[in-house]
């Protein structure tokens, strides 16, 4: 076989298996095969920065209810500012979003309520994105919500840890792994999705266990301390950067779980008892993210001791983290307060 003939049949066979492959991917679309459940509400959760899909029905919600314009939950706003209107962003995971809740019982639709009846006129944006971490909700600040200039952003925001598969694609994305490239541009493929699918599908542990000492990534290698506290740096950093940059302050608050406060009833403790802050400290992984921005100097808020009170009369919590309806209430409280106090807005409260 001459050269010539030879080049021919391998550029024939090149074409001939790129245009199976379009046909098996047109065919895989049309067939709705190599979708994720989570799709139907998410955009592409094989990429880190993925997102809710504008109006997608929310599975979270008691009562039919869809997504606003830009994926997220609550009336929809736009990005040009309203003439002495002040614009507050709620950022966080599913308890921000209120999971189990309606839109109207979620802490930041009861914060844009408190501010009005103090004169206030505000648009708060509820921006948490279930499952999410703190580096992905850093990224979604940078890229898509400073956008709305914000007078203030509250993050209420637990370890980059949490979801164990993200911590490993941090790493790889970290390392420039060609394979995470790769795996990040192939996923816009149904074919790929539907064989992967089949080899090793992704992990989405979207469970919180705030409170255990040690974590394992997917390789089983033991998480340490200083590889999340290095992260959270660099994402609070960031942050801070950026509400500098914006004009826009940037509050940290963490996850507060159920079990702390359980353990805190069962002592007796309220408020004022020696030693709760020590005792929180000590019972809440959680609040090294606040331990952090208090040391980069961001503005913080400690929710605990006034939700130990709040316990001993209220439900305030559904399951591990995520507030009843009363939890979201006596959190848009605490805001409200805070706000008032430090004189956070450019218009004081009445």
């Amino acid at each position: 076989m001459s050269p010539i003939s030879r080049i021919r049949k391998i550029v024939f066979g090149f074409s001939a298996t790129v245009i199976i492959l379009m046909i098996a991917e047109v065919v895989v679309r049309i067939g709705g095969w190599g979708t994720l459940p989570s799709e139907k509400i998410f955009t592409d959760v094989y990429n880190p920065t993925y997102t809710m899909l504008p109006m997608a029905a929310n599975p979270w919600a008691e009562t039919d209810e869809y997504l606003n314009q830009i994926g997220l939950r609550g009336q929809g706003i736009d990005r040009q500012r309203k003439p002495g209107v002040i614009r507050i962003i709620c950022a966080g995971d599913s308890t921000t979003f209120g999971s189990g809740v309606k839109e109207n019982e979620t802490y930041a639709y009861y914060l844009q309520q408190l501010l009005q009846e103090r004169g206030i006129v505000a648009e708060v944006l509820n921006a948490g994105v279930p499952g999410t971490t703190l580096w992905q909700q850093r990224m979604l600040i940078e890229e898509r919500l400073a956008a709305f200039s914000p007078d203030l952003i509250f993050l209420y925001t637990g370890p980059n840890f949490t979801r164990q598969d993200l911590f490993r694609m941090r790493r790889l994305m970290e390392r420039g792994s060609w394979t995470m490239q790769w795996q990040r541009i192939l996923a816009h493929s149904r074919l790929y999705r539907l064989l992967r699918l089949q080899v090793s599908p992704p992990e989405l542990d979207q469970s919180y266990h705030q409170y255990v000492q040690e974590w394992r990534d997917p390789t089983g290698t033991t998480i340490q301390p200083e590889w999340f506290i290095k992260d959270a740096e660099e994402d609070l950093t960031r942050l801070k950067s950026l509400g500098q940059k914006i004009h826009c302050r940037v509050v940290v608050i963490n996850v507060i779980p159920r079990l702390l406060v359980e353990k805190a009833q069962a002592k007796g403790w309220h408020s004022d008892s020696p030693g709760l802050s020590e005792f929180y400290y000590q019972e809440n992984v959680p609040t090294i993210v606040r331990i952090i921005a208090d040391r980069l100097g961001l503005d913080t808020i400690s929710i605990e001791p006034t939700f130990i009170d709040a316990s001993y009369t209220q439900n305030l919590f559904q399951d591990v983290v995520h507030f009843t309806p009363a939890g979201h209430q006596l959190m848009a409280a605490i805001l409200e307060e805070e706000i008032c106090k430090r004189n956070w807005l450019p218009v004081p409260c009445q």
